[in-house]
């Protein structure tokens, strides 16, 4: 009488365990809900798919992705005229926040304006999406659009 007894314990000590480890660990176990952002290297375009290039700009403004950890990304680029890196964390309900976060500090005649706004709309960004193949960045006041660079 203590054998069924028993391993009527062990069955509900075992289905105890089970459903909590599906409530407690099931992100963990999971595939996640939450898109994955997107990696590789990015150039910045206009709504009609134009690469973003100030007129007197040196440089096609860009993006580049890697992934580093669960989360966090190393991403850096060109805006124009300087280049730029840091770090990159994303967040549920696809929220970014912009870690260390470096440029470069060349002067490049009559394109200063034009990357010290384009960087002040990237780095401000707080949202992503995706979107007919593009990746948007938000930042509540201006929307910039990437497409993949060409290999």
């Amino acid at each position: 009488m203590t054998r069924p007894r028993a391993f009527g314990a062990v069955g509900c000590l075992a289905a105890a365990f089970l459903l909590g480890l599906g409530l407690a660990a099931s992100p963990f176990l999971l595939p996640s809900v939450t898109p994955r952002f997107p990696s590789g290297k990015f150039v910045a375009v206009l709504p009609d798919a134009t690469p973003l290039i100030p007129v007197h700009g040196r440089k096609t403004a860009t993006l580049e992705v890697r992934a580093r950890s669960a989360g966090r990304y190393q991403v850096g680029g060109s805006a124009f005229c300087n280049s730029w890196g840091g770090e990159l964390t994303v967040l549920p309900g696809k929220r970014i926040v912009w870690g260390d976060v470096y440029v470069t500090a060349i002067a490049c005649a009559n394109v200063m304006a034009a990357e010290a706004t384009y960087l002040q709309a990237l780095l401000g960004a707080s949202r992503w999406r995706t979107e007919e193949g593009a990746l948007i960045l938000d930042n509540g006041t201006h929307i910039l659009r990437f497409v993949l660079a060409p290999s």
